[in-house]
């Protein structure tokens, strides 16, 4: 994973001393490190940031043989929609390496043999890049025009998931804050033990600032 220093949060509390006479350092667990918001100018956007990782995430392994493809993983089935698995053997040549359809290759009831070889998808896709550069190439205008307006629809729709995810913030801190004084009132009234008390209000405290932190981040 991309460290958390490319966007505007570090992560503390990495490393601990046994005792202070003791000079190395062992790592802390990721789920025991602190994470901090916008302790610096943002490297890339998070949008960016979380594409990455998802590509990232869909990085082909490498097959038996030592082989791979740089389209393992992104190549589906028209019809059921799964990935086309890439074959190979340390007996194929590059021209017969082939994908094929998932689900066929363990179920042939469930859809029928897709296949195409590696080499003719790269052709393919080469092709398509052609022509892509060609027609860019000839019509810059009209293609930054359909792809400032492709963008501005991404964005439209971008600010309307962040608003929504705004509102459900502030939504639950209100939330949070009507539980509080609930709970100072039962406490003020006996109805709720002090130990309950702090540990209940220690609760909402820490998420209503994790929520507060992510509505300025």
């Amino acid at each position: 994973m991309l460290p958390n220093k490319f966007l505007q949060k570090a992560a503390r509390l990495k490393f601990a001393k046994s005792t202070m006479c003791v000079h190395t350092c062992t790592a802390y667990p990721e789920e025991n490190q602190k994470i901090f918001y916008n302790t610096h100018p943002a490297i890339i956007k998070q949008e960016v940031f979380d594409k990455v990782q998802e590509i990232r995430q869909q990085r082909h392994r490498r097959t038996a043989t030592g082989k791979s493809s740089p389209f393992s993983g992104l190549v589906f089935c028209a019809d059921c929609r799964q990935k086309l698995y890439y074959s190979t053997t340390n007996y194929f040549e590059k021209r017969q390496d082939f994908f094929i359809c998932s689900t066929h290759r363990t179920n042939k009831d469930k859809c029928s043999g897709h296949y195409i070889r590696a080499v003719v998808l790269e052709d393919l896709v080469w092709k398509h890049m052609k022509e892509v550069i060609s027609f860019v190439s000839q019509y810059e205008a009209h293609f930054r025009v359909e792809m400032e307006q492709k963008l501005r629809l991404q964005s439209e729709e971008t600010i309307k998931v962040y608003k929504k995810r705004l509102a459900q913030a502030e939504k639950r801190i209100g939330e949070l804050d009507r539980l509080f004084i609930k709970i100072y009132e039962d406490n003020a009234k006996g109805n709720l033990s002090d130990e309950r008390f702090a540990m209940m209000s220690k609760t909402y405290e820490d998420e209503t600032s994790r929520r507060s932190l992510k509505l300025k981040s």
